[in-house]
C-alpha cells in the first residue's frame, strides 16, 4: 500500500505539472511582442552619422536620410514605426523619439 500511495502522489504531480505548463504556453501566446524598432532605427542612424562624422565623407542611409561630411543632414523628415515617431532635425540631425 506504501508504494501505491507515492506513484499516486508522483501521478497527481506530474499532471499539475503538465496543467500549468499548457496554462503558461496559451496565456504566453496572448502577449504581443512589444516593437522596438524605433530605437533600432536610432541606433543604425547615430552609428552610420558618427561614421559621416569621423572619417569625413557622406554617407546615405535608409528612409531617405543622407550626411554631409561633418555629419549634418540635408533633409529633415519624420518616420512613423506604429506608435512610436522618430523626428530627424534639420542642420546637426539630432532625433527625437515621440
Amino acid at each position: 500500500m506504501r508504494h501505491t500511495a507515492r506513484g499516486f502522489l508522483m501521478l497527481e504531480s506530474l499532471a499539475c505539472l503538465f496543467l500549468v505548463t499548457i496554462i503558461s504556453i496559451i496565456s504566453l501566446g496572448l502577449f504581443k511582442a512589444r516593437d522596438y524598432s524605433h530605437l533600432e532605427f536610432a541606433n543604425q542612424y547615430l552609428k552610420l552619422q558618427t561614421e559621416s562624422f569621423a572619417l569625413k565623407e557622406r554617407n546615405s542611409f535608409e528612409y531617405g536620410v543622407s550626411f554631409n561630411s561633418m555629419g549634418h543632414v540635408n533633409k529633415g523628415n519624420s518616420i512613423a514605426f506604429g506608435k512610436r515617431k522618430v523626428v530627424i532635425h534639420l542642420g546637426n540631425g539630432f532625433i527625437t523619439i515621440e
